[in-house]
């Protein structure tokens, strides 16, 4: 069991810097004399009633103080918007489906689609299927009141073994709060510009992550390497590293955090509704983690998937 609970360490903090926008790409910009002088306004644009299906993947290969482990980790999500203010949208977000699988010994695989799994894992991640939150989301990315976190909090833990859901309460303390959720969405669409864009107009945002409770920095460069009828591609490179004596309690534990990292890719907006509808990506983070004084070595290697339609 102990073996079980490090791995699932392992997953939640893989999860916290698994989903930056980043890829292996060239980020030399398309420019033509029809994209050459076109400005587009860059900024979330939902109406009451849409409903937006996000899907995330990632495939990782980790290291924590020698032991590898290759995961894959996938969320299925929904955005419907409930009403609007004024340009800020009030958005459901409900969990459609989750995925984790783990190559290295003992094997876990769990897939809510499939509908079979069981044990711990399965446990913990059916409890989330068909869950929601609600958050405020203005037009410039900005996640605000976020209502409803506990209650997936409480789900998660609601099928687990008596016996063991104290520790699992523990060890997941501060990964499905307002702060942690609010985090894990601005990641995704908090990238937009002050004003319009024309390809080759660069900008930078710097956002601070709190997915996981792991406090992390966030530093991004978008450029507009091309412009389309109905969609805006995005060049993003920069820098995402934790904070000077960074650390969280974990179990009872004090971890020390020390990650950097550096991170590129591509993003594909979608013109109708300001979102991202793809992005190809690929992450390299390292450091170190102490734990009851010990320190121990961790990278992470990361290629992500995003799509929403």
């Amino acid at each position: 069991m102990k073996n079980k609970l490090f791995r699932i360490k392992i997953l939640f903090i893989a999860l916290i810097i698994s989903s930056c926008k980043n890829e292996k790409s060239n980020p030399e910009a398309k420019i033509d004399e029809t994209q050459n002088s076109l400005e587009v306004p860059l900024r979330v644009n939902l109406n009451v009633g849409d409903e937006i299906r996000f899907e995330f993947t990632a495939n990782q290969d980790i290291n924590v103080a020698g032991q590898q482990v290759q995961q894959i980790i996938g969320t299925g999500y929904t955005f419907e918007v409930l009403q609007k203010e004024g340009t800020s949208a009030i958005i459901k977000n409900t969990y459609d489906w989750m995925q984790y699988d783990i190559s290295s010994d003992p094997k876990m695989s769990y897939d809510s689609r499939k509908g079979t799994q069981t044990g711990i894992i399965a446990d913990m991640f059916n409890g989330m299927i068909g869950q929601s939150f609600t958050m405020k989301l203005s037009e410039k990315g900005e996640v605000t009141d976020v209502t409803g976190a506990e209650n997936i909090f409480e789900s998660m833990m609601k099928n687990i073994d008596p016996e063991l859901r104290s520790q699992m309460e523990a060890s997941m303390e501060g990964r499905y709060d307002a702060e942690s959720l609010k985090s894990s969405i601005e990641q995704m669409v908090n990238i937009y510009p002050e004003k319009p864009v024309k390809v080759g107009d660069s900008w930078t945002q710097e956002i601070k992550l709190e997915s996981g409770g792991y406090p992390m920095i966030l530093n991004s460069k978008y450029t507009v390497t091309e412009i389309k009828q109905d969609e805006v591609v995005l060049y993003a490179e920069g820098l995402i590293y934790s904070e000077d004596g960074a650390s969280i309690k974990n179990a009872g534990m004090e971890i020390g955090i020390n990650l950097k990292g550096s991170q590129s890719g591509n993003i594909t907006i979608n013109l109708q509704t300001g979102l991202a509808k793809k992005g190809e990506m690929h992450q390299k983070i390292e450091g170190t983690m102490e734990i009851m004084g010990q320190t121990m070595n961790m990278n992470i290697d990361s290629d992500v998937l995003i799509i929403s339609k």
